[in-house]
């Protein structure tokens, strides 16, 4: 299992700090320091990054004195993570790379184990990655599918043009996968002329944000016991984790409730990828895209469905998998759970290949946990989960944006939180005018 960036103080919890918080806001407070910081950023994902980026890479970014950044885990990239294939597992190159700034051969391989696919619509991650150099690689679909049901039995059928778990038209991305984006990002950050500006605080957790009294600055409380001032504090993280953290003066009933139920993306599946040493699916004729249907009460299996994962340079077989409603249950359990629907749905050979998965369920990035029964809802979007709040808070993150939770979404809230921020440093009431001089939709 991949390893899951664990920060100094794991737990959200509401009534862990209340108590310690409502004690800090009411100690009397020493004057501010006229060289505070000007914006906080929580969330170093890709909605963060993009946020930060816009302010520091606009024609008025000498108008900002500094950026804070606070991350959860240990480093860039939130739920766009990626793995390295073992020394070996190489392949051709296949149909439908497109190559532009380099050979195939110096490409970099990286096996995603979060946010994955772009359309073509998602006219912001191909700018991107076209600004980056990074080459794609349309998702594989040719050859048969396997349909496989509770009872196990197993049938075939020719795939349909295009059809694969990530529809028609989508494209992976070469060179490192999704998470290279934050990488480059991050590099591209700290080379731009005002990234002197700029503080990375990495894990640790926000406790408490506030408003302080008889100023226009507001004050971040960390898990650390470390404190950052701002005029604007910009959330780019899942509601749900923005809905644990006090906050003075507090969110409005009707909106706390809206983001609590929101379904934070990808927190309802396990991703995993196995890597071969060859495209044994393809002896059969096999496309790689295979599904397995089971009854909901069924602990025998978890994989729902697979697909042909293979780039330039590696052999690989992905797919998601029901979360284990066991939240003790050993790894090693869940590795032959996967290994086992994989061989019912591929055949034996499946079983040889170096298994990596994350749990999203179990990921320190979701914090929804909640009773069972508790309707959750996925309305993103929603003005409830994106309006300012005292005015100087601000929401960003995909869930925020209408793109159903994929990296579209979490590039265009970055760059609406990026210029709703810059609007409270200017004195600005918000307008939908960018300030930074960007087209963010």
């Amino acid at each position: 299992m991949m390893e899951l960036n664990k920060p100094k103080v794991a737990d959200f919890s509401l009534d862990k700090v209340a108590e310690k918080t409502q004690a800090y806001w009411k100690m009397p407070k020493a004057p501010l320091n006229p060289d505070g910081f000007d914006c906080v950023v929580v969330g170093a994902g890709l909605s963060g990054l993009v946020c930060v980026q816009q302010l520091i890479d606009s024609p008025s970014a000498a108008r900002i004195r500094s950026l804070h950044v606070i991350e959860f885990g240990e480093g860039v990239g939130g739920r766009l993570r990626s793995c390295e294939p073992p020394a070996g597992a190489r392949s051709p190159a296949p149909a439908g790379v497109r190559s532009r700034a380099h050979t195939l051969s110096t490409a970099k391989p990286g096996i995603d184990l979060g946010a994955a696919w772009s359309w073509s619509s998602d006219k912001n991650v191909r700018k991107l990655a076209r600004d980056m150099d990074i080459d794609t690689i349309e998702q594989p679909w040719e050859g048969k599918i396997v349909e496989c049901n509770d009872g196990g039995r197993r049938t075939l059928r020719d795939a349909r043009h295009g059809e694969s778990p990530s529809g028609g038209g989508s494209v992976r991305f070469l060179d490192g996968g999704a998470a290279q984006i934050c990488r480059k990002l991050k590099s591209e950050i700290e080379e731009l002329r005002a990234s002197n500006k700029i503080v990375w605080h990495f894990g640790t957790a926000v406790e408490a944000v506030g408003a302080i009294p008889e100023t226009d600055e507001m004050e971040v409380l960390l898990s650390d016991e470390t404190t950052i001032t701002g005029l604007a504090v910009v959330f780019c993280c899942p509601p749900t984790a923005v809905a644990k953290i006090e906050m003075h003066p507090p969110l409005p009933e009707q909106r706390l409730q809206a983001m609590k139920l929101c379904q934070t993306w990808m927190s309802t599946t396990l991703k995993f990828s196995c890597i071969y040493e060859g495209k044994f699916w393809e002896e059969e004729e096999l496309s790689g895209f295979g599904s397995l249907v089971f009854d909901e009460d069924d602990d025998a299996h978890i994989v729902e469905t697979v697909w042909n994962n293979s780039d330039c340079q590696t052999f690989c077989i992905a797919g998601f998998a029901r979360p284990p409603k066991d939240e003790d249950i050993e790894e090693g359990k869940v590795r032959k759970k996967i290994y086992d629907d994989l061989v019912l749905l591929l055949g034996e050979n499946a079983r040889e290949g170096r298994l990596d998965y994350v749990d999203w369920s179990r990921s320190l990035y979701n914090c929804d946990r909640f009773e069972e029964g508790t309707r959750q809802h996925r309305e993103y979007g929603h003005p409830l989960l994106k309006q300012a709040h005292a005015r100087r808070i601000i929401f960003g993150g995909t869930e925020t944006e209408n793109e159903s939770g994929h990296m579209e979404g979490a590039i265009i809230s970055g760059k609406r939180a990026a210029n709703e921020a810059y609007q409270v440093m200017l004195g600005r009431r918000q307008s939908n005018k960018d300030a930074l001089g960007n087209q963010y939709m």
